[in-house]
């Protein structure tokens, strides 16, 4: 680890500030031998075991160390440094994840369906899209099963940041639901 701080922190002025391919690819590749497994096994964990997920993460990590190598950045601790951008990255991903989903849920939403008007799949989609990003994440992990633990560990936040979170999506969508409740009683009427 001492001799990578030392080793990358002068490789570009020994190299007269353009560092060489062979150079770079060299140091890679010993980083890698010496940090690759440490560093899909975190991002393994972090990924809640999902090796696909993590070895992508991983995978993209470096690649971005070596474009930052040959941009000639200078990195205190490398194997931090892949650990952050891995974490990051698989962060990226879920928040995209996340925005996919929350666009295909407000969409079906719209659509009305037996049992349901085009005023009430409306009135879904209009509460969908007050969500914040964080209420909607959680709403979306809780209504697939997760417990609250594990919605805390898959975005990051705290028990109680999701606790409030699904309690303020909570008082959205059920006072939209009780005013279309409403709606529907008074038309009987």
């Amino acid at each position: 680890m001492a001799d990578d701080h030392i080793f990358l922190r002068w490789l570009p002025v020994a190299a007269n500030t353009t560092t060489s391919k062979d150079a770079i690819r060299a140091v890679c590749h010993r980083l890698y031998g010496e940090h690759g497994a440490k560093l899909l096994a975190v991002m393994t964990a972090e990924c809640r075991g999902r090796v696909d997920r993590a070895e992508d993460a991983c995978q993209e990590a470096w690649l971005r160390l070596y474009q930052a190598l040959r941009s000639d950045e200078r990195l205190e601790d490398p194997f931090a440094w892949l650990v952050v951008v891995a974490s990051r990255v698989h962060r990226d991903r879920m928040v995209a994840a996340y925005q996919s989903r929350r666009a295909d849920l407000t969409a079906a939403a719209q659509v009305p369906s037996p049992g349901r008007t085009a005023e009430e799949a409306a009135a879904m989609a209009e509460a969908l899209a007050r969500l914040t990003e964080r209420q909607y994440a959680c709403v979306v992990l809780f209504g697939q099963g997760c417990r609250q633990w594990e919605i805390a560990e898959q975005t990051g936040l705290s028990r109680q940041q999701v606790q409030r979170a699904l309690d303020s999506a909570r008082t959205i969508l059920d006072g939209t639901f009780t005013t279309l409740t409403e709606k529907k009683d008074a038309s009987h009427d």
